[in-house]
């Protein structure tokens, strides 16, 4: 289940700062550590921690909202566990949750050669209207090397 993360904001930064210094999170980060800044104020942002079954935090989602386009843009997410299903699934679920009440349309970006890239594709074909809507390419430089970015969105259908 999602949480506000301004509740688990230390746990949270604590984990963030481990994940600069281990290599599997360089999709993340895009090869350099920045400092998490949580608001306190969610009008235009949300953000969230996942809890294990211990009430420990593995994993962030967050993402920030156009309420004159009723889209969701800018999206985070970072797992901290390695299987991480209900992690994923509880995040499609907020967004299902947010296209029913007010989203019609949701954007999010990521490193074309990031491995999560599958689920997103998935995640796309099984959307009312979703699709890869782009890729720029070497827009990013970490790891020694150029990286592609791969650009998602999906259409909410409302009644409108």
């Amino acid at each position: 289940m999602l949480y506000p993360a301004q509740l688990y904001r230390e746990e949270l930064k604590r984990k963030l700062i481990s994940a600069w210094y281990d290599p599997k999170y360089k999709y993340y980060f895009s090869g350099s550590a920045y400092e998490s800044s949580i608001p306190d104020n969610n009008e235009t942002r949300h953000d969230f921690v996942h809890l294990d079954k211990d009430g420990k935090v593995d994993g962030y989602f967050s993402y920030q909202i156009d309420r004159q386009a009723k889209s969701l843009y800018n999206f985070g997410l970072i797992g901290f566990a390695d299987d991480n299903k209900m992690f994923l699934l509880d995040c499609v679920r907020r967004i299902q949750e947010m296209a029913q009440r007010e989203i019609r349309r949701a954007e999010f970006w990521a490193w074309s050669d990031n491995p999560v890239n599958k689920f997103y594709k998935r995640l796309v074909e099984k959307a009312h209207v979703g699709r890869i809507a782009g890729r720029l390419w070497q827009s990013g430089y970490f790891d020694g090397r150029y990286h592609d970015t791969t650009i998602y969105e999906i259409f909410f259908k409302r009644g409108e």
